[in-house]
Order: C-alpha cells, then sequence, then structure tokens
C-alpha cells in the first residue's frame, strides 16, 4: 500500500552513522561477525525527529552480517500510519553505515 506524498516526503532523509563506542557483535556459524542493528534503528528515529519533529519507530533486521558493502533496509512507521524503508549500508567493517530514504513516488492518477 502507498501512502500520500506529502507524508512519504517528510520521512525522507539521509545520513551517515559512524559507530562509536561499544558496539555489540555477535558470532555467528563461521566466525563471522553480526551488526548490532539497535544503533541503526536509533540513529534512524533520531534522524527523523530531528529532520522532521515526527515520532517513529524504526524496525531493522537482527541478523546483519558486519561486512563492509553489505545492505539491508529498515521500515520507519509514524503514529499515522504512514510507513518508509530506508536503505542501509555499511561503509566498513566497524559497523559504520549510511541510510537513506529514496524519494517518495508521484501520485497515481486514479
Amino acid at each position: 500500500m502507498r501512502w500520500a506524498l506529502p507524508t512519504a516526503s517528510l520521512l525522507a532523509c539521509a545520513v551517515a552513522l559512524s559507530a562509536c563506542g561499544a558496539s555489540k557483535s555477535t558470532s555467528v556459524e563461521g566466525g563471522s561477525q553480526l551488526l548490532s542493528t539497535a544503533q541503526t534503528k536509533a540513529a534512524i528515529e533520531d534522524s527523523i525527529l530531528k529532520q522532521r519533529h515526527l515520532h517513529a519507530t524504526v524496525t531493522c533486521p537482527t541478523a546483519v552480517i558486519k561486512q563492509k558493502g553489505t545492505t539491508f533496509q529498515c521500515v520507519a512507521a509514524t503514529t499515522g500510519g504512514a510507513k518508509t524503508t530506508f536503505n542501509v549500508i555499511e561503509v566498513n567493517s566497524r559497523g559504520g553505515v549510511k541510510y537513506s530514504s529514496p524519494p517518495a513516488p508521484p501520485p497515481t492518477a486514479e
């Protein structure tokens, strides 16, 4: 289901998040480390609040391999029900990520 253009555009933002402090990692089979996506989730929620003055709840996958170039998606939902997908890419092997939300598509004629 698509949402109205103004609501979706309110959520659009792009930010880089560097891993700082003690980023938790979990070992998985084969010795790979998992990225703690809780930091990414919190950063996206904070970005939406600071840039668009909206409270949103963000959901990110929990099993993401910590490796430069890995991509995944998080979904932000506002209290009004609007949802926006954020594309996330790991920019280094230490847990640094960049995230962005694509611009909303133009409204379709009915």
